[in-house]
């Protein structure tokens, strides 16, 4: 009896060893695709860096254009880019035509900041404005980084021009909000009730 409960506690050792391995793993390869997302340079990158970057992964384009979808076991990576019809069209930058202005990064299984060696004390913590009281959105508009947290696990994380790239905003009604986003600390709008 005392053998079994020896062997028993040796292999519960031992899963629990291979469980620490797989979740280092999965942590290095996530980290890894995090790194190679972050070559892409917002307002820089063309359509065609993206795509070379972006070479491993599965590709869906858009009919419209202005947006792309990447993916693989992990992640769904979305690019948006620029109209190039600033000032008088709905752009918000004035970019050329083309160039990366957004990324979203959504993970198909939720992970936590440590697993891709990110430090939340550095960013500003908000709670989202919804039902839920264990939503946050972690941001820092000086890197152009913002992500979001549900039950203490990051779901996505938003790539965006950063705070001194605010300046090559287009000088229109479309742009206005986002100059103000800039602005201000808060990632969210403060209601007018608030506002006195």
């Amino acid at each position: 009896m005392r053998v079994n409960k020896i062997h028993m506690q040796r292999i519960a050792a031992f899963l629990f060893l291979i469980a620490i391995i797989c979740t280092s793993a999965f942590a290095q390869t996530l980290s890894a695709e995090l790194d190679k997302i972050k070559q892409i340079k917002l307002l820089e990158s063309t359509r065609e860096d993206v795509e070379r970057i972006l070479s491993g992964y599965k590709g869906k384009h858009y009919a419209v254009g202005l947006s792309q979808t990447f993916s693989s076991k992990k992640i769904e990576i979305e690019v948006s880019y620029t109209r190039g019809d600033c000032p008088d069209g709905v752009d918000k930058w004035n970019i050329e035509k083309g160039k990366v202005d957004f990324i979203d990064i959504s993970f198909n299984d939720p992970v936590k900041f440590e697993d891709l060696k990110y430090n939340a004390s550095d960013f500003r913590k908000e709670r989202m404005p919804v039902d839920k009281e264990d939503a946050f959105v972690y941001h820092d508009k000086n890197k152009g980084i913002v992500f979001l947290v549900e039950k203490e696990k990051l779901t996505s994380i938003f790539l965006m021009p950063s705070r001194s790239q605010s300046s090559l905003l287009c000088n229109s009604e479309e742009s206005k909000k986002l100059k103000e986003f800039y602005s201000r600390e808060s990632y969210f709008e403060i209601p007018a009730r608030l506002q006195k």
